[in-house]
């Protein structure tokens, strides 16, 4: 198998519905990603639930957890005044968020969001301090987390990635369900450092 599967955590903002929709009513403290079968790119490239199909196998060298926040306005506590809310989203996403990739019943690698660059994103300067822009580590495909050890996956063996919400002095879990702006937040197994490339078969 080639690519790069990716699947949604949530996807939202103050006009998204249908389709394009996942995890806007609220999203729990644990959710399993991978495990829906879905034809929407706008919320996964992988076609079917927990397993790949036929007899095919691949072969996972990097992790990758995609976040988009803006727009998303927070009311300070200390003054009641609104403020930017991307900034806070983006630091409680960091810290709050862990992922679990699971094979079988078995647990391959646990981490939060921190751990898992991006490996892209816009970089620049704004002049406006009310406008954030945030990424998910530096730009670049260097920069993503690649593992030791490639980590294989069978035919036919079901797999799946839990994303656990948990909550500290500030809730992640509480502000994302709350943003009322553009959230977007998807996991990513790379086959080969973010490139495409055959894998093994048996």
């Amino acid at each position: 198998m080639e690519g790069t599967p990716d699947d949604t955590l949530i996807r939202k903002s103050n006009n998204t519905t249908g389709g394009d929709l996942r995890g806007g009513d609220g999203v729990a403290n644990r959710v399993d990603l991978f495990t829906v079968s879905t034809s929407s790119l706008s919320l996964t490239n992988f076609g079917s639930a927990q397993t790949f199909p036929s007899d095919q196998t691949f072969v996972v060298l990097a992790y990758r957890v995609w976040l988009f926040f803006m727009s998303n306005l927070r009311d300070s506590s200390a003054n009641g005044v609104a403020q930017q809310g991307d900034f806070h989203l983006y630091q409680e996403a960091s810290a709050q968020l862990y992922w679990t990739h699971v094979i079988g019943d078995k647990t391959q690698f646990t981490g939060p969001t921190w751990y898992f660059p991006a490996g892209g994103g816009i970089d620049g300067f704004v002049a406006d301090t009310s406008i954030v822009k945030l990424n998910n580590g530096e730009e670049g495909q260097d920069h993503i987390l690649k593992l030791a050890k490639p980590i294989l996956l069978p035919p036919r063996q079901g797999f799946k990635v839990t994303a656990d919400l948990i909550d500290m002095n500030d809730s992640f879990r509480t502000d994302v369900n709350a943003a009322t702006g553009q959230v977007d937040i998807k996991f990513m197994l790379d086959s080969a450092n973010g490139a495409t490339v055959p894998t093994l078969s048996n």
